[in-house]
């Protein structure tokens, strides 16, 4: 069967889609094209011409992927050897043919996931504009009251705006893997397992059902006591951020701006923002300005405003986005 190279890396994106998935996939060769399915301990990515009843070839995922960088055709056949072998020959001018890393069937490459019938049907958009792939997350997200809760180790990320609650929750494999993709379906079955139809693939994945009391903890009124221009705030701490060693902190004054070091010693660096004077003066470690601008990246919203709080604890908010950060002062 002949495949173009686009083809051929679109399918590996969607292999790819799954945390912690097995280094083997399922291959098969139908009247649509050649089928995939790949599984992890959470859920599975198939292609919607996927048949149980045929017998596919156990092919290594990176193997596959290796073997596609080393050859320069846009154009391949996938041919089938045997017992269960796979070659790849590169069609026309820069001929060439290598054989692909397979397992038998009987080799264990799959957890197989029963969803269950559709239960509900979700807006294709419930979750755009998040992409929670710069963040490493200690927990999986909480999504209640129309809004979402991600935890780092570094701060809170409360998303508002979502529109709908759901229950139970999406994993951030769930997230991570439809980020950027057009979605032709988003739904929940009744087994708890969220799934999104995308490109003629199905992926599903399991829900949970933790994280309502450190949801509660952070859901709490917003009160805006000031506000900054974000144009300039992102610019002076994206300087800031690719100027500060990774071991020290970073400063936020009234007057000076976001004062940041080279090192944990010298060669300090200002980069002014136009900080309202109402600010009391505090710091971060580098992880959380890095934090707060990978945040508020995600968004377009001109202004950022600060939200009224207690103690050693900061809030700020562009558009849909707040962050929670414990800081120093």
């Amino acid at each position: 069967m002949n495949i173009t190279r686009s083809q051929l890396k679109r399918t590996l994106d969607f292999l790819r889609m799954l945390d912690g998935a097995s280094p083997y996939f399922g291959l098969q060769w139908t009247d649509k094209g050649v089928a995939v399915f790949r599984s992890s301990n959470l859920g599975q990515v198939y292609s919607g011409n996927w048949d149980e009843s045929k017998h596919p070839v156990v092919v290594s995922v990176s193997h596959l992927a290796t073997s596609l960088d080393a050859l320069r055709a846009d154009e391949f056949e996938i041919l089938r050897g045997p017992n269960d072998s796979l070659y790849l020959k590169a069609l026309g001018e820069f001929s060439a043919e290598v054989r692909i890393h397979t397992v038998r069937e009987s080799t264990v490459w799959r957890k197989r996931h029963v969803g269950g019938a559709v239960l509900k049907d979700y807006d294709l958009k419930l979750f755009a504009g998040i992409d929670p792939r710069p963040f490493s997350l200690q927990m999986e997200p909480v999504v209640k009251a129309g809004k979402m809760l991600l935890t780092t180790g570094s701060g809170i990320i409360m998303r508002h705006g979502l529109g709908a609650s759901v229950f139970p929750y999406p994993r951030a494999a769930f997230l991570k893997a439809i980020t950027g993709r057009e979605i032709e379906r988003l739904f929940l079955t009744a087994e708890g397992y969220w799934g999104a139809v995308m490109d003629g693939h199905q992926l599903i994945v399991a829900g949970h059902r933790v994280g309502d009391p450190l949801f509660n903890k952070y859901d709490r009124p917003i009160a805006p006591l000031s506000e900054i221009a974000a144009p300039s705030f992102m610019a002076a701490l994206s300087s800031a951020v690719r100027w500060a060693d990774k071991s020290a902190r970073v400063t936020f004054d009234t007057r000076r701006g976001i004062i940041a070091t080279e090192d944990a010693q010298h060669n300090s660096g200002e980069f002014s923002f136009g900080s309202p004077d109402n600010w009391t003066p505090f710091a971060l470690d580098y992880g959380m300005a890095k934090l707060l601008g990978d945040v508020f990246v995600q968004t377009t919203d001109e202004r950022i405003h600060l939200i009224e709080n207690q103690g050693n604890t900061l809030r700020l908010l562009r558009g849909p986005w707040e962050v929670v950060l414990h800081v120093f002062r």
